[in-house]
């Protein structure tokens, strides 16, 4: 049950950060909402009739999950090295302070030099993907 939690969660968060998003469309907020809303639900009864058909064993489902959390583990690691060893990314000219946070309104430019702030949060999701492949799980009965 945890591993189709966590493929669902996983396609979530790829939809979320790396869906398309065209702005330029009338109803692009109701496009964005329907594909990150109708897109894991597909996959999620995919995955519930994948589980009836296959009937994994509580210790085989927890080697799919360990399997799937080393991959997104190994994936982050990769990203957040190649993140680091860029010449160049994109910033803004100018940001302003609103009553939540920060804005850009600037121009968007191209900088020399890797963008540290983005590969410390890929390394440190990549972290925390790791422990959680690794960790110990009280609801598993080993021989």
């Amino acid at each position: 049950m945890n591993s189709r939690k966590y493929i669902v969660g996983v396609v979530f968060v790829s939809l979320l950060l790396w869906g398309p998003i065209d702005h330029s469309l009338n109803l692009w907020w109701l496009i964005r909402t329907t594909y990150l809303i109708l897109i894991p639900v597909l996959v999620w009864f995919l995955l519930k009739w994948l589980w009836n058909y296959w009937q994994p064993s509580l210790e085989t489902e927890d080697r799919v999950e360990r399997a799937l959390a080393s991959v997104t583990s190994g994936v982050l690691f990769v990203l957040s090295i190649i993140e680091a060893t860029k010449k160049y990314h994109i910033g803004n000219t100018m940001t302003v302070q609103t009553r939540d946070g920060w804005e850009d309104v600037g121009d968007y430019i191209l900088l020399h030099g890797a963008n540290w702030g983005g590969a410390l949060v890929l390394f440190i999701f990549a972290i925390v993907a790791f422990w959680y492949s690794i960790s110990k799980r009280d609801s598993i009965k080993r021989n």
